[in-house]
């Protein structure tokens, strides 16, 4: 049912798309991305099959358009915009997603800041990420919602960069939440930060942080000898860590109970 209903979804964007081919306006596109939201629901937003991806083409004509379903009542139809802008092509929209880092909505503000992150991956020639997107993203790792926070940690770094890690690092040394401690681990191993790695490890082995969740992430990182490729963190040019250690790519290596 639930696949029927996806492509069912899949059928209404091209039809909507080939009617606004023939008519002036996009009102009407407007009306029908609320109605597949609306229909969606929960269950069914979970995934979208491809709604996103067949969404922004159409958005990338009309940035009022895509402003309007980023301010919609709906928080689905914001959901459906946020996942959609990841696809589209033009700069403008950064300036959107920055404003979904705002959104009331939590899950919406973490969508807004992976969106923000995979667009700048697909668009490497795009320079520096605006200061405001990264004012927004680093201000998400104090956001009241855990999954939030917890969420966005690669977001910061890899779109903050040196700034986004000394805010992580500052989290890591204040927080209790061990989840958020490895997560942060994780994410700077994951881009090649060794040397601040090497540091946290050697507070969580002496005993200054040491915790069995934390432990077992480290146990999971030592002994890995593919180096990351991430030109903006790595230290050594074997990408060693020291004692053992060494940088690998691994997302999710610090997701043991994480989102």
């Amino acid at each position: 049912m639930a696949e029927a209903a996806r492509g069912a979804f899949r059928g209404s964007v091209d039809d909507e798309q080939e009617r606004l081919q023939a008519r002036d306006g996009h009102h009407g596109f407007v009306d029908v991305v609320r109605l597949l939201a609306q229909a969606a629901g929960p269950e069914l937003a979970e995934g979208w099959a491809g709604v996103p991806e067949r969404l922004a083409p159409l958005l990338d004509r009309d940035a009022a358009v895509a402003r309007q379903l980023m301010q919609d009542p709906d928080r689905g139809v914001r959901r459906l915009a946020v996942m959609a802008l990841a696809g589209v092509s033009s700069p403008w929209v950064l300036d959107l997603l920055s404003l979904g880092m705002e959104d009331p909505v939590p899950e919406i503000r973490a969508l807004a800041a992976e969106s923000a992150d995979r667009w700048l991956s697909s668009h490497p020639g795009a320079g520096t990420p605006p200061a405001q997107l990264v004012e927004r993203v680093l201000a998400l790792v104090e956001d009241p919602c855990e999954d939030v926070r917890l969420s966005v940690v690669g977001p910061v770094v890899r779109l903050g960069r040196e700034e986004g890690v000394r805010s992580l690092l500052a989290v890591f040394e204040r927080t209790d939440d061990e989840l958020m401690r490895g997560e942060i681990l994780g994410a700077l191993a994951a881009a090649g930060y060794n040397a601040e790695v090497a540091r946290l490890a050697g507070a969580i082995r002496s005993g200054e942080l040491a915790s069995p969740y934390l432990r077992r992430i480290l146990a999971r990182l030592d002994g890995q000898a593919t180096p990351a490729l991430y030109p903006h963190g790595q230290d050594g040019a074997d990408g060693t860590w020291g004692d053992g250690w060494a940088a690998e790519g691994v997302d999710g290596v610090a997701g043991d109970g994480g989102p």
